[in-house]
C-alpha cells in the first residue's frame, strides 16, 4: 500500500495504474494482498476513472459483484461521483441480474447522506413509477441510514408511497417501513410528512377503515410513532 501510495502521488498515473492492475490481476499475487490493496483503494481521495477501470476489470457483469470489487467501491461514498459520471449505477439498476441491482441499491444507500439529490435523481429515473420497482424502493427507504434534510429524497419517498406499491399496507411493521428511523433524529418534520402521506394514501384505499384496526399491534410501529411524538410533537400532530 505504501508503494502504491507513492506511485499514486508521483505524478505518473500511467505507471501507477499499470502497477495497480498488475497487483490485482496477477495470479501470482496472494489473495490477502489483493484484499489489502482494494481496502486501501476504497479509502483514497477522489478516485479516478482509471482506478475505477482497474477495479472493474475484476468484475463479472450480470452477476453479483466479486468480493474484491465490492471491497473497493461498495461502501465508501468517495467512489460515488466517478460511478455516477460513468453511468454505472443506472446501468446496474437496469441489469437483468437481481444481485447486481441489489449492489447498486446498496451503493446508493451508502451515498444518500452525502449526495442526496444525485441519489434521488438516479432512483427516480430508474423507478419510472413502476409498481414492482416501487416496492423495492419502499424497502430501500426502510433500510436508509440517518440522513439530514433532503427535499429530493423526501419527494421521492412521498411519491413512492402515493403510487401504492405492493406491500405498502402489509400488516407487519407498517410504520417501521416508512423511513421514519432515518429521519426522526435530523429531520422530524420530514418524518411527520412521510407519516401524513401514508395515512392519506391509506384512507384513499380504505375509506371506511383505519390503520389501527388490527388484531395485533406491532411494537416496532408503536416505538417509531412514540419517537416522533417525543422528538417533534408538532410534526406528530400534523401527521
Amino acid at each position: 500500500r505504501q508503494i502504491l501510495t507513492a506511485y499514486r502521488q508521483s505524478g505518473n498515473p500511467a505507471r501507477y495504474l499499470a502497477e495497480l492492475k498488475d497487483v490485482l490481476t496477477n495470479a501470482g499475487v496472494r489473495y490477502h494482498l489483493k484484499d489489502a490493496v482494494t481496502r486501501w483503494l476504497s479509502t483514497v481521495d477522489e478516485p479516478s476513472e482509471g482506478e475505477l477501470d482497474v477495479v472493474l476489470s475484476l468484475d463479472k457483469p450480470e452477476e453479483r459483484m466479486p468480493s474484491l470489487v465490492r471491497l473497493g467501491i461498495y461502501r465508501q461514498v468517495n467512489w460515488f461521483p466517478v460511478l455516477q459520471r460513468r453511468g454505472h449505477l443506472g446501468a446496474w439498476l437496469r441489469s437483468g441480474s437481481e444481485d447486481r441491482r441489489r449492489d447498486a441499491l446498496a451503493v446508493l444507500r451508502n451515498a444518500a447522506a452525502s449526495f442526496p439529490a444525485d441519489v434521488a435523481d438516479i432512483l427516480r429515473d430508474w423507478w419510472s413509477e413502476d409498481l414492482d420497482r416501487g416496492k423495492e424502493l419502499l424497502q430501500w427507504f426502510t433500510w436508509l441510514g440517518e440522513i439530514g434534510p433532503s427535499p429530493e429524497l423526501l419527494a421521492l419517498n412521498l411519491d413512492v408511497i402515493q403510487s401504492k406499491p405492493p406491500g405498502l399496507f402489509d400488516n407487519r411493521r407498517q410504520f417501521d417501513r416508512l423511513s421514519l428511523a432515518s429521519r426522526i433524529k435530523n429531520d422530524p418534520a420530514a418524518a411527520g410528512e412521510v407519516l401524513r402521506v401514508w395515512f392519506e394514501t391509506w384512507f384513499e384505499v380504505f375509506p371506511d377503515d383505519h390503520p389501527f384496526k388490527r388484531h395485533q399491534q406491532n411494537d416496532a410501529d408503536s416505538y417509531w410513532l412514540n419517537e416522533l411524538r417525543k422528538k417533534s410533537p408538532t410534526a406528530f400532530l400534523y401527521a
